[in-house]
């Protein structure tokens, strides 16, 4: 049977499920937990199934969620929603024994079997072969800065398999909703999701096998490695070497926690404290169940309606202008992405009479901390770190303003005077209000009419494509 009929058939991906509710875990962007998934597995496990087999399947954004660090600042974390967890625990399932046979005996992280005492084990191992001198290394970031081409390249090199790796790269690419919107990643792997450890363990395979060579061993345990010898010459050497290895990587050795050293001297690795010939495990105190911070707690992701399948064309190019920036891609864009934003609550406004005129020419200030001013017969747009950008006066008829957006007081006296509608949203577009001339007669015809939430990511979407506004900060 092939490897993707292995992934496909039902009794893999009912072992993904139970593997997947037994790990508990929360929701993730669209707010299905395990429990609500369990109460129709029945019927949407083979849904899941059937879109990953005719191409339909999507991962959404993951879940940016906070939890407090015992030394104080803050760790990341990056939820996948449930479904997706359990496509990727399906594809894990079928890739372990390939994948398993070709990694190197120095690593021990990740896989069947083997665990961090295995390679404290290991560690004394050698030191009784007489390899006494230590490199104690870390990797800066590991997690955030694997290169996304190096490790789709490493992944085709084991597994040359299309449809897989469409999969990974839709895994590793499919941003992180955080507070200011979604950040598609340059690079990097989440940490939170399934997949990411074999991963990990992929794009460091061939270092293992270089360094585990050459009167040296290695010892690895994720990004946390030693490098055991019998000459600190050797050591010295091999850390020069390390460091080029991990540069044509993209990565690199973090210098405070890096150094050679001797087991008489001591040193701690993997909760350890090595020192001459004994290894004391280093007990940390327990800590109650730390609470998680949600920088966007009420809002629910979804796949739009009318964007079942994959993104056209359009939008895909769309994307890659966002994600060149580099900056989070706000709500109002999520639509761009193929998302909708949906809340439990109504968003309402007293009047149910107002609507959108056709044909307008919109100016939609997204970028959060953009301040407008007004020079002469020209609308000049500030954001925070970008140049700024002018737009003539008489072209522009109606201007959104979503979330943090300044707006001059000559700006207002203008749209006063000309009667362009200013309306004001929050960052997430519910109508906040409006300013409006008193002596226009449009009032009515010219005010937004938002009865959820949602109905902002649709209009944007047919502004888009019946005329593009005219500016889109993003």
């Amino acid at each position: 049977m092939s490897l993707q009929r292995r992934f496909l058939a039902p009794e893999n991906f009912e072992l993904a499920w139970d593997k997947v509710a037994a790990n508990r875990g929360c929701a993730g962007v669209d707010r299905e937990t395990i429990a609500a998934f369990g109460r129709r597995k029945h019927t949407a496990l083979p849904h899941l199934r059937r879109a990953v087999a005719n191409g339909t399947y999507r991962p959404l954004p993951l879940r940016q969620l906070f939890i407090p660090k015992a030394k104080g600042g803050w760790r990341e974390l990056n939820i996948p929603t449930v479904r997706d967890r359990i496509v990727q625990q399906a594809l894990l399932q079928v890739l372990h024994p390939v994948m398993e046979p070709q990694f190197e005996p120095a690593s021990f992280a990740y896989r069947p079997g083997r665990s961090h005492l295995m390679a404290v084990r290991q560690v004394a191992h050698w030191r009784d072969k007489g390899y006494d001198w230590i490199l104690d290394a870390d990797i800066v970031k590991y997690f955030a800065n694997i290169q996304h081409e190096r490790l789709l390249a490493e992944v085709q090199e084991r597994v040359d398999l299309p449809w897989m790796l469409a999969l990974v790269r839709a895994w590793v690419s499919v941003g992180v909703l955080t507070k200011e919107g979604i950040l598609l990643p340059q690079k990097g792997v989440p940490q939170g999701s399934v997949i990411s450890p074999i991963l990990a363990n992929v794009y460091l395979d061939d270092f293992d096998e270089t360094l585990s060579a050459q009167g040296r061993r290695l010892v690895r345990f994720a990004d946390d490695f030693v490098v055991m010898s019998r000459s600190r010459q050797w050591l010295l050497e091999g850390q020069a070497e390390v460091a080029r290895l991990l540069d044509e990587m993209g990565l690199a050795l973090h210098p405070e926690k890096t150094r050679i050293t001797h087991f008489d001297h001591g040193f701690r690795f993997l909760g350890h404290a090595f020192s001459g010939d004994l290894i004391v495990p280093i007990k940390k105190p327990k800590r109650a169940q730390p609470a998680l911070i949600d920088p966007q707690p009420d809002l629910k992701l979804v796949h739009g309606e009318s964007m079942s399948g994959q993104p056209t064309m359009m939008q895909q190019a769309l994307v890659e202008a966002l994600k060149a920036q580099q900056q989070p891609i706000p709500p109002p864009l999520f639509v761009v992405l193929g998302y909708q934003v949906r809340r439990d609550r109504l968003v309402e406004i007293e009047s149910d009479e107002v609507e959108w005129s056709n044909g307008m020419s919109s100016l939609y200030v997204v970028q959060q901390g953009t301040y407008l001013q007004k020079e002469q017969g020209r609308f000049i747009l500030n954001p925070p770190k970008e140049a700024s950008l002018e737009i003539p006066i008489r072209e522009v008829e109606r201007i959104l303003v979503f979330g943090n957006v300044q707006l001059s007081t000559a700006v207002i006296g203008t749209c006063l005077q000309l009667s362009i509608p200013v309306i004001f949203l929050s960052q997430l577009g519910e109508y906040k209000g409006h300013l409006w001339s008193a002596e226009s007669p449009d009032l009515v015809v010219e005010t937004a009419q938002f009865k959820r939430q949602a109905e902002v990511p649709a209009m944007l979407l047919r502004r888009i494509q019946n005329k593009p506004p005219l500016f889109f900060l993003q």
